[in-house]
């Protein structure tokens, strides 16, 4: 008999210690599971105020673009038909800020007066997707982005240029290269990686 009782007990112990073990890795697994979800969530939250952050210093910047545009489009110089007179004004739109990798004056018709840095282009039509886009709509624009001549993605911001009596005369043009310094990849450069482990 007594062999029995040691085997029942035995028994009972064996069962109260897989109900023990049971319950420990059964509370285990749900608080790592509440845990993932719970540190997921805060990611995603972390990682939404961050994309937000750089979405709206992005439009604050390409708002301070067309802001530059608007105010260089009123300079006379660009009225004038001199084009050393107009090649001289946009590179010093070109080196004031870091905005733009090159600046284009384009007349009424769509042909180039002149660009900086100069790329020996007056009097061709400018013929880009940026451009035609600008001379259709004939409204300050940021234009989508195309690839240029060299590959690259590109982005236009253009301004309207009127002359004596409110005379459209062309439009100021700045292009972005995305492959090249300028003061968006600089903002979108300098914060590649979050803390949280997010990236652009």
């Amino acid at each position: 008999m007594k062999p029995i009782k040691l085997s029942i007990g035995i028994l009972s112990i064996t069962l109260l210690t897989f109900a023990i073990l049971g319950t420990f890795t059964g509370n285990s697994v749900f608080s790592v599971l509440v845990s993932k979800s719970s540190l997921e969530k805060n990611y995603l939250v972390d990682n939404e105020f961050y994309a937000q952050k750089l979405a709206a210093t992005t439009d604050s910047l390409f708002k301070s673009m067309l802001q530059n545009l608007r105010i260089e489009s009123q300079e006379e110089e660009l009225l004038t038909k001199n084009t050393q007179t107009i090649q001289h004004t946009l590179n010093t739109i070109l080196n004031a800020t870091r905005f733009f990798n090159t600046v284009w004056f384009i007349d009424e018709t769509g042909h180039v007066v002149a660009t900086a840095p100069h790329m020996d282009l007056e009097g061709q039509k400018a013929n880009r997707a940026g451009a035609r886009e600008a001379l259709k709509k004939r409204v300050p624009l940021i234009s989508e982005l195309y690839a240029g001549l060299n590959g690259h993605l590109i982005m236009l911001v253009s301004f309207l240029v009127y002359g004596e009596n409110g005379v459209y005369t062309g439009f100021l043009v700045g292009s972005i290269n995305l492959d090249e310094n300028n003061s968006l990849s600089d903002i979108l450069g300098e914060y590649p990686q979050h803390e949280s482990g997010s990236y652009m």
